[in-house]
């Protein structure tokens, strides 16, 4: 894309909503997409659904017992907007 780019060849952007990020903290914080306070500044109408990390298969196989998985989706399309995971090895799980 930016090859295209420098060479006149495209004008196209990245998507930066699918682009994770982590913030190493303990326990660590993963975020991809949208926040829930953007979506509602935009007036985004949103489902949220947060279930503990303790429910996440994965996190039962790895023995995580605390933190938490948010989801948004769009209310009326069912699009996936945003994801956060708080928990030990939310760096690893957000590229899922």
């Amino acid at each position: 894309m930016a090859v295209a780019n420098a060479l006149g060849h495209a004008q196209r952007r990245s998507d930066q909503r699918i682009v994770p990020w982590a913030v190493f903290t303990s326990p660590p914080l993963a975020h991809v997409g949208m926040l829930e306070s953007e979506a509602r500044a935009q007036q985004i109408p949103l489902v949220v659904a947060q279930i503990p990390i303790s429910s996440v298969e994965r996190a039962l196989l790895v023995e995580m017992q605390t933190g938490c998985v948010k989801a948004l989706a769009h209310k009326e399309s069912g699009e996936l907007l945003g994801v956060e995971i708080v928990s030990f090895g939310a760096d690893d799980l957000i590229h899922e």
